[in-house]
């Protein structure tokens, strides 16, 4: 009478287990909850990136630290990229890559909710269409950046103290950004 299951976690994930029947029963039991991706089609650049009033165009998804102009933004930045997506019938699902803090996922208008750890993924099945799509990320970074960009405190005010070499935190979309389809264990 055992019962055997292999259990895959995505960082600092959960599950619950649920047996609804003995172990055994005459019979083994092997269980898995592994879903397996396989990548459709990345989504390179150009990315429109509007940080408040100033909108820029990245040829590549970069750190916003490497960028002189962007270096100490702190707070929302929206990503916008059109694209055409293939129509296979089967589940298609949209993994950000790597990005720092968390991101609001908006596809042809519709709000598909926010991705606040990894992996950085959202199903966009029933919102995607064959061509014309319409992507809109929201990425958020903490306040750091604002400080260290304002040593002198001479628009953000705060009693917190930064080390004399603080530096920027890594910032924004990482990716790569790329459409997926789940594939069976």
């Amino acid at each position: 009478g055992r019962t055997s299951m292999q259990v895959e976690f995505a960082p600092y994930g959960s599950t619950f287990v649920v047996f609804r029947s003995p172990a055994g029963k005459g019979r083994p039991l092997f269980a898995s909850n592994l879903v397996g991706f396989k990548t459709v089609q990345e989504l390179g650049g150009p990315w429109e990136v509007s940080f408040g009033t100033n909108t820029l165009s990245f040829a590549e998804l970069v750190d916003w630290t490497t960028r002189p102009e962007i270096r100490y933004f702190s707070g929302t930045a929206t990503y916008r990229k059109t694209f055409d997506a293939p129509t296979t019938g089967q589940s298609l699902f949209l993994d950000l890559g790597d990005l720092s803090m968390l991101a609001q996922v908006r596809l042809n208008g519709k709000d598909l909710g926010v991705a606040w750890c990894p992996p950085w993924r959202v199903e966009i099945t029933d919102t995607v269409k064959a061509s014309g799509n319409q992507l809109e990320i929201d990425v958020v970074n903490g306040w750091w950046n604002q400080l260290v960009g304002d040593p002198k405190k001479e628009r953000t005010k705060t009693n917190i103290r930064l080390p004399q070499k603080a530096k920027p935190q890594a910032s924004g979309l990482f990716g790569p950004v790329k459409l997926l389809h789940r594939v069976a264990p």
